[in-house]
């Protein structure tokens, strides 16, 4: 409704036809563009890189929670298993 009271008022305007036309396509592509991160839950990957990130930073407690966090998500993400054995490693908690 917004979108179309705003073509509206820039028709009057005298605003060219062709900014009008494209006005709600752009509208429409934005949303599209949103649409697949809003409300969606963090993937095994998302946790994983989230994970991989706080150990570049020497953050150790925080990268195994994150990469338990990948593991229950998908027990067979082998990448995830072998970030957490070398936090625990990096942690003296591994042998």
């Amino acid at each position: 409704m917004l979108i179309m009271r705003t073509l509206g008022k820039v028709r009057r305007s005298g605003t060219s036809l062709f900014y009008c036309s494209r006005l709600p396509m752009l509208a429409v592509f934005s949303l599209g563009l949103l649409w697949p991160t809003l409300g969606r839950a963090q993937s095994e990957t998302d946790f994983y890189d989230d994970g991989t990130s706080l150990l570049g930073q020497k953050k150790y407690a925080e990268a195994a929670a994150q990469f338990r966090k990948s593991i229950e998500t998908d027990p067979r993400y082998r990448e995830a298993w072998q970030a957490l054995v070398d936090v625990l490693r990096a942690e003296g908690k591994a042998d």
